[in-house]
């Protein structure tokens, strides 16, 4: 509540000690004013607000003062709020969740050296002045207004802008309008912005438990990434990185769309994929769409018209559920692809691999030409798959024999110009006749197994009539 420990005296005998107000959502107006405390530090992990002059400390007040305050998810600091606040040289504050940052809010924080300030659209007139060791902010947003004379400083023999070491990093998207965009404000200091990334080679950080999106993308020198706690990467976090060689990912679990993906149309002259090898994704459970593939769609907006070939040789995904649509297309696998837990692949998602072994048990479900175009393969068990999409198989041209028990619907053209295709084990483990669209199987096959009892109605059918020669009750199939 408001003013509740201003001017108070808080464990003044005992030095770092830190108290924990758990169920504290609004810090009000004036509520730690000139609160005393030897090397004290509040903890507010449920705060989402803090009101005007909350943690103001005046210049004419002595020593003991508090030093570190942790809010986590605060959205809104009030003016003044932290107003001449002590904190240690060298101080990093970090308000990821924080839209809004009041007038004066740090004024004459002279420690302050860092601040993380990812969501935020407002920092209001002098938020940071005379807070002359300040060199860097980081802001993630697509806009971020600045008000008048933020960070300038006056210490008696030097006015400035602002440190003329700091650095105000962006993403490298939205970097040009920070310094070109007049109606934001940040013009006065556009020597100043940088894009997150720029100039960093290796990203070896684990402290960094994710990635926004864009938040990494469009770097040209950034060769390698280890990130040994991060367990998600946004989409297009890494995106038109054309350089990127290797990186360690071990807990990263979700990757959002085109992470890894490259624009065709801007690629470098003469460019070339730099990965080789594994692709190692020992904890990874989703993988968007495009996001390891550099390709163009054509005329229709679906259809890929031409993409470039990564060189990854190998997938090392033992947890993967679910892929994107385009997610690998014109990846150069070779030898066995086995995802045991893989239940839905998206559109094209790995189109002319070179991929011989494709081991899927749990895939439930394809889109459009998740797997078109794997001339190598000879065979496919899918004993769980119940919806196979349009062209899902097309010109599989080596492929021989398909097992699908549990199918119920298969589309257009699935396994059409797969030219070696001799027999085809359809919907035997169900009690209803499997759907299809128009031409599902070449014409040439030879054998559709189906259940006993549905042989004549799939006969009959007018989407399955003209294979009826093929269609032969699985009872007489023989392993021979």
């Amino acid at each position: 509540p408001q003013s509740v420990f201003e001017e108070a005296t808080i464990n003044t005998s005992i030095n770092d000690v830190e108290m924990t107000f758990p169920n504290i959502e609004t810090v009000g107006y004036l509520a730690f004013h000139n609160a005393r405390g030897k090397r004290l530090t509040l903890n507010l992990p449920n705060a989402t607000d803090i009101q005007g002059s909350a943690f103001r400390w005046d210049e004419h007040i002595g020593s003991n003062r508090m030093t570190a305050v942790k809010c986590p998810h605060v959205e809104t600091i009030g003016s003044r709020a932290f107003e001449g606040f002590y904190l240690d040289n060298g101080t990093v504050l970090s308000f990821p969740k924080c839209t809004d940052v009041g007038e004066h809010a740090f004024e004459r924080c002279v420690g302050l050296e860092k601040v993380n300030l990812d969501s935020c659209t407002y920092i209001h007139n002098y938020a940071f002045e005379e807070c002359k060791n300040l060199v860097e902010l980081k802001v993630t947003t697509e806009r971020c207004l600045l008000g008048s004379g933020v960070f300038q400083y006056d210490d008696g023999d030097v006015y400035a802008r602002c440190n003329p070491n700091l650095r105000i990093y962006v993403k490298n998207l939205y970097k040009q309008d920070y310094k070109t965009d007049s109606s934001m404000g940040w013009v006065y200091i556009a020597d100043h912005i940088y894009g997150i990334g720029e100039g960093v080679v290796t990203l070896d950080d684990d402290t960094i438990t994710m990635i926004d999106d864009y938040e990494w993308s469009y770097l040209n020198d950034l060769k390698h990434i280890i990130l040994d706690n991060c367990t998600e990467i946004g989409d297009y976090g890494f995106y038109c990185d054309y350089y990127l060689e290797d990186f360690s990912l071990p807990k990263v679990e979700t990757i959002g769309d085109h992470a890894f993906g490259c624009d065709l149309d801007t690629v470098p002259s003469g460019w070339q994929p730099l990965f080789t090898g594994t692709l190692s994704l020992p904890s990874a459970k989703t993988i968007g769409k495009g996001a390891f593939s550099t390709y163009r769609l054509g005329g229709d907006g679906v259809t890929p018209s031409s993409w470039s070939t990564y060189r990854f040789t190998s997938l090392n995904a033992p947890k993967l559920e679910e892929v994107g649509d385009y997610a690998f297309i014109g990846n150069s696998f070779t030898g066995d692809l086995s995802l045991p837990r893989l239940k839905e692949v998206g559109d094209y998602a790995f189109r002319a691999t070179a991929v011989r072994n494709l081991y899927v048990p749990r895939l439930e479900t394809t889109g459009m030409g998740s797997f078109s175009n794997l001339s190598n393969v000879t065979s496919l068990d899918l004993p769980n798959a119940h919806t196979i999409g349009r062209e899902s198989f097309y010109y599989c041209r080596n492929l021989t024999t398909v097992n699908m028990p549990r199918l119920t619907s298969i589309g257009q053209n699935t396994f059409w110009s797969c030219s070696s295709l001799v027999e085809a084990i359809v919907g035997t483990d169900t009690d209803t006749m499997c759907t299809a669209d128009s031409t599902p199987f070449p014409t040439t096959i030879h054998s559709i197994w189906v259940k006993d009892e549905l042989v004549d109605t799939y006969k009959a059918d007018a989407k399955w009539s003209r294979y009826a020669s093929a269609i032969k009750p699985i009872s007489e199939r023989t392993t021979e």
